[in-house]
């Protein structure tokens, strides 16, 4: 099983994961991940912490 967690960019399209959940078998797909407000590494960890843990207890 393996979660993919959608990026905000040009290289890391949401629409891309979209598909990618859609076609890998098994695969999780991250849809609260904001990263709107995000500065630092911490800042990140923040927002994709609570997805990896909520996958993790599937």
């Amino acid at each position: 099983m393996q979660l993919i967690v959608p990026g905000a960019d040009e290289r890391h399209p949401a629409a891309l994961a979209e598909r990618m959940s859609a076609t890998i078998p098994y695969a999780a797909l991250a849809r609260t991940v904001s990263f709107d407000a995000l500065r630092t590494a911490d800042d990140l960890a923040s927002a994709v912490v609570p997805e990896v843990r909520r996958f993790l207890d599937l």
